[in-house]
């Protein structure tokens, strides 16, 4: 008998025990929901904080209910505290990151062979665009910078008319608050998990990423998980750029970068040789009828006599238009382009 009791107290233990987990899991629900649902016209019917009836005492470790009063709540309520939550879905945030964030993204250049050795993470990433069914103007973005931003400074597009070429996307710094709305066109997944945008435009997008909450989480996840946060991210193409084949090339002068129609055909040399990096990258579903989009760069392959310092990567304007230290002849596409951006920027 005073075995059987003895079992019997502690059946009783473990069912004590079950009742008080239920109650923190139930209570903590309640704490999350009755701010909500307990409102006239907005206003809640219950106080936002609520001092304890009776101090905890200071060493002790369960944390204080956000909101929601204690003073009807029975006192195991009270005692036994819920810890808080994890948060489970991610956010879309087209707030201005800081530009010490921003200044640490790897360099284009250092990103060459990254699509490559990732191939299977890109490849899942592409998978989930197509898992979500997201339109066809988002896609997988090779995480990267051009120049380094100065305080008080965000990279966005604007648009350029260069007749009879179109509109060219010219990516430059400005200051948000020249009253020019802008819209997050290049994002990250930031330290939080959550998808950050790096980037922006003037050019406002036709998708909303905030309306795709099961894909944003999803994809910040995998993202995170696979420790590609500064590798993959992605594009919501938009303006001119959201149709097309584009080249990016750097404009060093304005810290800046302008999209190419890929049409016009670059200057070549003998002297002169040229990389090129895929920067964008889309679904399976949308890959045949989608854009392409990569960045190029130039450098020498060897040191030219006539030339006294070392060529800038890009175009530049000192002693006539130039590409990485070639002059461009006027009358041709290129030199057209480039002088209409040269005068516009």
């Amino acid at each position: 008998m005073h075995h059987d009791h003895t079992a019997g107290i502690g059946q009783l233990h473990v069912r004590i025990s079950q009742a008080i987990c239920i109650l923190v899991l139930v209570y903590g629900k309640v704490c999350d929901i009755l701010p909500s649902a307990l409102s006239v016209n907005g206003e809640s019917l219950l106080p936002l904080e609520h001092k304890f009836d009776n101090p905890r005492p200071e060493n002790s470790l369960i944390p204080p209910p956000r909101f929601c009063s204690l003073n009807n709540l029975p006192t195991a309520f009270v005692k036994i505290l819920p810890i808080p939550m994890s948060k489970t879905m991610a956010e879309v945030r087209d707030d201005y990151p800081a530009v010490s964030m921003y200044n640490e993204i790897p360099f284009i250049d250092e990103m060459e062979h990254v699509a490559d050795t990732h191939k299977d993470d890109l490849d899942y990433l592409k998978s989930l665009l197509d898992k979500h069914e997201i339109p066809a103007a988002v896609c997988i973005k090779l995480i990267h910078i051009h120049f380094h931003l100065n305080e008080g400074e965000i990279l966005a597009f604007r648009e350029f008319s260069a007749p009879p070429y179109g509109m060219i996307p010219f990516l430059a710094p400005m200051k948000p608050q020249d009253n020019t709305p802008v819209y997050g066109c290049h994002y990250l997944v930031n330290d939080a998990g959550d998808l950050q945008a790096f980037e922006y435009t003037t050019a406002k997008g036709e998708v909303n990423l905030a309306a795709y909450p099961a894909f944003v989480s999803e994809f910040c996840k995998a993202v995170t998980q696979r420790g590609i946060e500064r590798k993959f991210g992605l594009t919501i193409k938009s303006g001119a750029a959201r149709h097309g084949n584009w080249i990016e090339l750097d404009y060093p002068e304005k810290r800046a970068t302008f999209l190419l129609p890929a049409h016009i055909p670059i200057p070549t040399s003998e002297h002169l040789m040229q990389r090129t990096t895929k920067t964008q990258f889309f679904s399976a579903k949308n890959e045949l009828g989608s854009t392409s989009h990569s960045h190029t760069e130039h450098y020498h392959n060897g040191q030219r006599e006539e030339l006294t310092e070392p060529p800038v990567n890009g175009v530049t304007t000192k002693n006539g238009l130039s590409l990485t230290g070639m002059p461009l002849q006027p009358g041709t596409a290129f030199h057209n382009v480039v002088s209409a951006i040269s005068l516009a920027a």
